[in-house]
């Protein structure tokens, strides 16, 4: 279960981990820093670029390629582009706030749509309309973008993070090693991560990747703490000064889902119980067709929701090769 990430980004098999991990960076590492940048601006994109510099990246983290092909249509324009180059692909709509813009009949609730990482060829296909105003195939030329994270990007700034040259010694070509000074080595639980970092400085902060921000909680040396919100949703929070002791635990809904619609079901039995038994409005006929269809909805929804959909998206990821959960989670 556990993954290390010693290895460099030099070829595509390192893939996987800028799938799984956004950056392809260790899983838990600190970082030092005065002040932090805006992480949580409107457009995600400026976000990203923002953490990318943070972080030591050079130049633009995402490279656009900015020709696609349009298809017209009467209610709708369809859109392509052949992933040629290999990365994290993202498409960017650029649209004023006050278009509200559907891709793939689904109303966008930020600037940006995640294909995930792909090195495949044949392109990604979407639909795009407008619900509130017509718009033209000018504005589409105009408005969306595709984007991509390359590999090099990513190897940069793993190299700025962990790697320092060294001037005074010239037979060091590959510099000083920082990597075991800023890695953190935690123990995974089964609700999150614990660990203990010794003597922390006045601006020290840890960077988090393998778990979700939503739902999640931490604590550091027994005390509730926050994470820092930012658009991608990465786990990112300060340390005190000196010894650190960090918790951190993830609530799942999906347990709190079932008991509401188990206490749903019970109010439901026992409310047409006592209305049949106090009026004469409810026959036992008309309760029982009550039951039955409510019975009926409360059991499609619990296997679809516990045991279709999860057996999907364990298909989709182990067969399919492409994160469907992720796209869905992220639209």
């Amino acid at each position: 279960k556990k993954r290390e990430y010693y290895k460099l980004l030099t070829s595509l098999d390192n893939g996987y981990n800028i799938y799984e991990n956004k950056y392809a960076l260790p899983t838990c590492f600190t970082f030092n820093s005065d002040t932090l940048p805006d992480l949580n601006t409107d457009d995600y994109f400026e976000s990203m670029q923002n953490l990318y510099t943070f972080l030591g990246g050079e130049g633009e983290l995402f490279t656009p390629y900015p020709d696609f092909n349009i298809t017209e249509y009467d209610e709708h324009f369809t859109v392509w582009h052949a992933l040629n180059p290999a990365g994290e692909w993202f498409v960017k709509f650029d649209f004023p706030s006050d278009y509200k813009i559907t891709a793939n009949g689904q109303t966008l609730e930020s600037n940006k749509l995640s294909f995930g990482y792909s090195v495949v060829s044949s392109g990604w296909g979407i639909n795009i309309a407008c619900e509130n105003k017509t718009i033209t195939k000018s504005d589409v030329e105009k408005y969306i973008k595709y984007m991509v994270i390359e590999p090099v990007k990513l190897q940069t700034l793993y190299n700025n993070l962990f790697y320092k040259e060294d001037k005074k010694d010239e037979d060091k070509k590959d510099g000083l090693n920082l990597y075991d000074q800023h890695i953190i080595r935690y123990n995974e639980t089964k609700t999150g991560v614990n660990f203990t970092i010794k003597d922390a400085s006045e601006n020290q902060y840890v960077y988090l990747s393998n778990v979700v921000l939503k739902n999640s909680k931490l604590k550091i040396n027994g005390k509730n703490a926050t994470f820092i919100e930012n658009k991608a949703g990465l786990m990112i929070f300060k340390l005190e000064k000196g010894d650190n002791t960090v918790k951190t635990s993830y609530t799942s809904p999906y347990p709190f889902i079932s008991l509401a619609c188990m206490v749903v079901s019970v109010l439901l039995v026992l409310g047409l119980t006592m209305l049949r038994r106090k009026t004469k409005f409810l026959t036992y006929d008309a309760t029982q067709s009550v039951l039955y269809y409510a019975s009926a909805v409360l059991t499609t929804v619990l296997i679809v929701f516990f045991i279709v959909y999860p057996l999907i998206l364990f298909i989709d990821k182990a067969f399919l090769n492409v994160n469907l959960g992720r796209i869905i989670s992220k639209l």
